[in-house]
């Protein structure tokens, strides 16, 4: 397997070459983000259902098809594995590709099924020298990051709370869909409520101490179907994390600074407007009713996940900072195992512990 080569530019004449393992739905989307990039060259696909597969790669122009994704990596040697398989997957595909040498590896969400997961992840990747990141892709684009900048800029002082909100009306305890299914790393927490903690940690910047959460299982699947979770990070400062697959459609974090209230709604949302720029995010400013006045601040769109696989391959080639930091990641995934322990176990849970 060649070595990451540092300090070497993504250009189209050389460009960062991508195995995907996973051709479902979610691949799709991704792909229409990586069109946008000559200097990314998806290679090889694979699925456990192989004619699925062929299908895909025929569709993209991708020269080799798999039904075995370390076949592929042992004969195509890509310098970036994609996985866009089931939460219960990745621990042991992750760790995986590091061991037979593969460069960077982008993981779908959620990373790992818990904490231990994700550390043990990280750490092999750190010791084989394997860059991985975790596709939450809107950590990548401009509203986000300008909006998380706003937040951390000083000029509405400390954060004293938040709130994070994932909630659609999908629930089908019938469905043979993974989200459904407890053995694919089904239910609301591996598939929304992480985002909500995602974003959580990128606002406050550290993990919190303690959790309590409440929600309901579903009696036919045994997933969680509803998580809301309360957040304590000390000296008074808290946020609430709202997930549901019984709610109606809700995506928005805000963000309660000592001097002011920032919003970004629908959070996730990678559409653009009709004049080109993306939705945008709110301030809020004043210090009583007759005094506050709330502004929009536009942002340029940009698709996020090409941006994402940009970010990953300059992270791998250049040395450049990720766009979505590992070690966050490792933070939320405990985060996650104390709020689901919290709602089975009806009582604070401290996080880590």
């Amino acid at each position: 397997m060649p070595e990451p080569k540092h300090d070497c530019p993504l250009t189209v004449d050389d460009p960062v070459t991508i195995g995907w393992v996973g051709c479902g739905g979610i691949s799709h989307v991704h792909m229409k983000g990586l069109e946008l990039h000559p200097e990314l060259r998806v290679v090889a696909g694979v699925d456990v259902d192989l004619a699925r597969a062929k299908d895909w790669c025929g569709q993209y122009d991708v020269g080799q098809s798999f039904e075995d994704w370390r076949e592929m990596i042992e004969q195509v040697q890509p310098e970036v594995v994609v996985f866009t398989t089931w939460p219960v997957q990745h621990h042991e595909q992750v760790i995986g590709a590091a061991e037979l040498g593969v460069p960077a590896v982008l993981s779908e969400k959620s990373f790992s099924m818990t904490g231990e997961e994700a550390d043990a992840m990280l750490e092999v990747c750190k010791t084989l020298g394997t860059v991985v990141m975790e596709a939450f892709m809107y950590r990548h684009m401009p509203r986000t990051r300008d909006f998380l900048e706003r937040v951390h800029s000083g000029d509405f002082g400390a954060v004293r709370s938040a709130n994070a909100s994932f909630s659609n009306f999908f629930y089908n305890p019938q469905g043979d869909n993974w989200r459904n299914r407890r053995e694919t790393g089904g239910g609301i927490v591996y598939d929304f409520t992480c985002y909500s903690v995602n974003v959580l940690r990128a606002v406050f910047g550290r993990r919190p101490l303690r959790v309590i959460a409440t929600g309901e299982t579903c009696p036919v699947q045994n997933i969680i179907i509803t998580l809301h979770g309360l957040l304590d990070y000390g000296d008074g400062v808290v946020a609430r994390v709202e997930s549901s697959q019984k709610s109606t459609f809700r995506m928005d974090c805000e963000v309660v600074l000592e001097q002011g209230v920032l919003t970004l709604p629908q959070f996730l949302m990678n559409r653009h407007r009709a004049d080109g720029g993306a939705l945008p995010w709110h301030e809020t400013t004043g210090t009583w009713v007759e005094s506050q006045e709330t502004v929009d601040v536009p942002t340029q769109f940009e698709n996020p996940y090409g941006l994402q696989m940009v970010n990953l391959a300059r992270q791998l080639r250049e040395g450049a900072a990720s766009g979505m930091p590992v070690e966050e990641t490792c933070d939320n995934m405990h985060t996650i195992d104390a709020l689901v322990r919290s709602y089975e176990e009806d009582c604070w849970v401290e996080v880590g512990a």
